[in-house]
């Protein structure tokens, strides 16, 4: 069961509403996220709000769904809702539903259109989390942080299905911080130094200076001077 929570503070942008009624596949199933005063057993609308590593949504009876539709969204416009929600009339919950009823129908869009974006920065922009395109193996958006301190030689990303992917690598990177940084130890640079033939070079240099010109800090400057 999802945790209910207060109306967010911070902005959120409504993804998508959807609608369930009584006779939808697995109507009780999905009934089971909410708590028992917050059921509608006429049927019930969810707002899927979220922001870059964040998520929650906000769930009324199914009239509430239809009004908000009907209102806010036009045919010939793409799904992009933006009315005020009936708060009088529903509750919020923390975080997306993610049982395997859920998953099946929830959204599953990256935060940036064309799916490459910075999503938020630590430690004055040292680490950063970011969207990329679609990843050349599995070809699909991808999700990872990134140190500019330490160039990640061991982080991997997610697929980038929706905020949870998101958030779980924010938090990630976050552990990342309160473990401290880890640059190249001593003798790796030195290693480092010797495949380059640069006697004397800076080792943790050499994977900076790779880092800003063709991988992750190259994208993020991109990214930068883009927005």
């Amino acid at each position: 069961m999802n945790r209910p929570a207060f109306a967010p503070a911070d902005p959120f942008r409504i993804t998508q509403v959807s609608r369930h009624w009584p006779a939808c596949r697995n109507f009780r199933d999905l009934q089971e996220s909410w708590l028992p005063e917050h059921r509608h057993e006429d049927g019930f609308a969810l707002w899927w709000l979220e922001q870059p590593v964040a998520s929650a949504v906000f769930i009324a009876p199914v009239v509430f769904g239809d009004l908000y539709l009907k209102e806010f969204i036009s045919d010939d416009v793409p799904f992009a809702p933006k009315g005020p929600l009936p708060i009088h009339a529903g509750a919020f919950y923390d975080g997306w539903p993610n049982t395997p009823v859920w998953s099946e129908i929830s959204p599953k869009l990256p935060w940036h259109p064309g799916s490459e974006g910075i999503l938020i920065e630590y430690d004055g922009g040292s680490v950063v989390v970011l969207e990329q395109g679609p990843d050349p193996v599995y070809h699909e958006p991808t999700v990872i942080w990134h140190c500019a301190v330490c160039h990640d030689r061991d982080q991997m990303g997610a697929v980038n299905d929706g905020p949870d992917a998101r958030m779980a690598m924010a938090m990630d990177a976050l552990e990342h911080l309160r473990r401290g940084h880890d640059p190249l130890s001593p003798l790796l640079q030195h290693q480092v130094a010797i495949a380059a033939r640069g006697p004397g070079a800076d080792g943790t240099d050499l994977i900076g200076r790779a880092c800003r010109t063709n991988g992750p800090c190259a994208d993020i400057a991109r990214l930068r001077a883009a927005h």
